[in-house]
């Protein structure tokens, strides 16, 4: 339950960052408009509609600014987050695993953002019952927090903790 609400806390501020980076940067207004529906329909829990806008913001997103960009990826996060909160766990997996090759491309693979989406393919690995590439997957998370230092130590030794009690 708690990583439920960290993800939604997560997809919340990643809406939010990408929401500045969109103005920021000076996208199109069409590709505004359908962030902004996107978002308003999520918040409202209007999933279907969050959906079309999103996928429509994803498209212009993909237009103007690339598969490879910072900005089409918190996108895609967003848009699985949807898709796992509707149940459709194979394709938020897929969204994730573009999401986190992203990041790898665009930050590199020691960076927190990284360990994020590794965290997040995690949840839906254990979901589905595949707790070997769980626990490998949540490993190369914390190995990523640990360098870069990313948790206190206190939430670092009540997340290694919880690692070992789950997979023992």
């Amino acid at each position: 339950m708690r990583m439920l609400v960290l993800a939604r806390h997560f997809a919340a501020a990643l809406s939010l960052l990408t929401l500045a980076s969109h103005a920021a940067l000076g996208q199109s207004d069409e590709l505004l408009e359908a962030y902004d529906r996107f978002e308003a329909f999520q918040r409202q829990g209007r999933v279907e509609e969050a959906m079309v806008h999103g996928k429509k913001a994803l498209k212009l997103s993909l237009d103007e600014l690339g598969f490879n960009n910072w900005d089409t990826a918190l996108l895609i996060a967003n848009l699985a987050y949807l898709e796992a909160t509707q149940g459709n766990f194979d394709e938020a997996m897929t969204q994730y695993e573009i999401v986190l090759k992203i990041f790898e491309r665009v930050v590199g693979t020691e960076h927190p953002n990284v360990a994020w989406a590794l965290g997040q393919i995690a949840w839906l690995r254990q979901v589905e019952g595949n707790y070997t590439a769980a626990e490998s997957l949540l490993r190369r998370a914390l190995a990523i927090m640990e360098k870069t230092q990313e948790l206190d130590p206190l939430e670092m030794s009540r997340t290694l903790r919880n690692t070992r009690h789950f997979f023992g």
